[in-house]
C-alpha cells in the first residue's frame, strides 16, 4: 500500500522519537503501523 504523506510526517515523528516499525496490519479499512521503542530510550 502506498502511504498517504500524513502518515509519512507521522512514521517521522515517531522515528524522531526513538521508536521504530515492527510491522503494519490493515485494521478500519486502513494499512496501520506498529511501532516500538526501547523503554531505556525514555528518561524519568
Amino acid at each position: 500500500m502506498n502511504q498517504l504523506p500524513a502518515n509519512k510526517r507521522s512514521l517521522g515523528l515517531a522515528a524522531r522519537l526513538g521508536f521504530r516499525p515492527v510491522s503494519t496490519f490493515e485494521w478500519f479499512d486502513a494499512e496501520q503501523t506498529l511501532c516500538l521503542s526501547s523503554l531505556h530510550s525514555f528518561k524519568a
